[in-house]
């Protein structure tokens, strides 16, 4: 049941995108960290109670704040209102009534005000990593890195504080945050990871060619299955010599390990010699 309600809430989150892309608003999607970081803005968890339209246009959302994740000392609480555009904007933004989202935007004054421009994100439809981000504190306390989007083109040549995004864009909006990778000396940023690379430089030992960074339990399964059966071979009275054709017995993965490998087997093998 979980799973049909994740997967209808990505559709219709796949959807809303969509259509407001035709309207014509041409920024590009905020990562969350620009989000915390920017100044005089706000993120929060809410529930969308009513809609009001403006004499003006615009549209204000009665919403039942559940929780403000950027302001610690003096929260965001109760019922409030958030403004957007009015029918004609390209860039207003949209909400269903009675679901619940992550929504950030301006504080203006006493007004808060939201846009497409804004991370706006239905709650069903949150990673696991940006759950993590915004319980521990991920995004907020690592403002001195900044995020920056070049999928267009035309950015300058990142600097030790930027973490840039040349391709992959939703990836890194969903599974990625710019975080403080040193802590003395001179500020270096870089992505809490690469999962997001768009050509990552790994090749899978066991199929040579495909690009994929092995886990570390295939690496050390890879390195310890040698390692079974050259001790097999000084043991088992009952092997015979073709039993492991096919098996070269020096196949061992370089690494830390290696070397103590074969110190062990060898040390194995003299002392079953010497008897």
């Amino acid at each position: 049941m979980l799973r049909h309600i994740a997967g209808v809430c990505l559709f219709v989150l796949g959807l809303f995108v969509y259509v407001e892309s035709r309207t014509g608003c041409s920024c590009p999607p905020q990562h969350p960290q620009q989000a915390f970081c920017d100044d005089n803005t706000f993120v929060l968890q809410a529930r969308i109670l009513s809609r009001r339209k403006l004499p003006n246009g615009s549209r204000v959302y009665k919403v039942k704040v559940l929780k403000d994740y950027k302001n610690t000392y003096d929260p965001i609480r109760g019922i409030k209102r958030i403004s957007t555009g009015s029918s004609g904007d390209p860039c207003r933004a949209y909400f269903k009534r009675k679901a619940t989202y992550i929504i950030s935007g301006q504080k203006r004054g006493n007004e808060l005000v939201t846009s497409a421009c804004s991370w706006i994100q239905k709650i069903c439809t949150i990673t696991s990593f940006q759950r993590f981000a915004l319980k521990t504190g991920l995004y907020k306390t690592n403002c001195q890195c900044k995020v920056k989007d070049c999928i267009g083109g035309n950015c300058p040549p990142p600097t030790g504080e930027d973490c840039v995004m040349k391709s992959n864009r939703d990836c890194f909006l969903r599974k990625n945050a710019c975080v403080k990778k040193s802590q003395y000396g001179a500020l270096q940023c870089g992505w809490k990871s690469d999962a997001c690379a768009s050509a990552p430089h790994y090749v899978h030992i066991a199929k040579k060619g495909v690009d994929d960074k092995p886990s570390e339990h295939k690496i050390l399964d890879h390195v310890a299955k040698p390692e079974v059966h050259e001790v097999h071979k000084f043991f088992d009275p009952n092997l015979k010599p073709n039993d492991h054709q096919g098996h070269e017995s020096g196949h061992v993965v370089p690494g830390p390990y290696s070397d103590h490998v074969y110190k062990n087997v060898d040390h194995v093998g003299h002392s079953v010699a010497g008897h």
